[in-house]
């Protein structure tokens, strides 16, 4: 899904998106962060490379450009674009993680139609990202408290009706889990 997004492309959504979040950020130094790394981002774009990531993005109507009256444009993201960007930063979003385990194994489980093999491999990428344990093709776990997180992904991916988040205290034959997770 994000494959035919360049770089350039892809950081240029996350911070239009960046700078759709700042007016809901009351915090004046969560505000100072956001600009900071926007700075920080745009300087790392290839000016050569911006004018043809901008009319590529256009033509994908991901974002729309207004031209004001003063010669300049105004760069703003279409609907489709702010999903993109929010899909963009689910996928670079780590997952955090509590220092002590609590016992408790989470498993999201997933049933997706082939039609809806985006969704499916957007869900993978995620999970594999985020560090879970691949149990079964559509089985992933981790011991860390990650509801929130998978909420958000599976609303995110309109995934309501095909994957479902669980609570287990016991998996047989979790060595190889323990392992990957270094909690033997």
């Amino acid at each position: 899904m994000m494959r035919n997004l360049g770089k350039n492309e892809q950081k240029i959504l996350l911070l239009l998106l960046t700078g759709l979040a700042l007016p809901f950020t009351r915090s004046a130094l969560a505000q100072y962060r956001l600009l900071h790394t926007a700075s920080v981002e745009w300087g790392r774009i290839s000016r050569y490379g911006l004018p043809k990531a901008v009319r590529l993005l256009e033509q994908k109507k991901l974002i729309t450009l207004v031209r004001s009256k003063d010669d300049t444009y105004l760069v703003r993201p279409t609907v489709r674009g702010r999903e993109r960007a929010s899909l963009l930063q689910l996928l670079e979003t780590k997952l955090i993680v509590k220092n002590k385990w609590d016992g408790k194994w989470r498993l999201v489980i997933f049933d997706i139609p082939e039609e809806k093999r985006k969704m499916r491999n957007l869900l993978r990428q995620c999970l594999k990202n985020w560090d879970f344990y691949k149990l079964q093709a559509s089985v992933f776990v981790c011991p860390y408290d990650c509801r929130d997180a998978v909420d958000l992904l599976i609303r995110t991916c309109n995934g309501e009706r095909y994957v479902k988040f669980i609570e287990a205290e016991h998996i047989s034959h979790d060595q190889g889990i323990r392992k990957h997770f270094a909690l033997c």
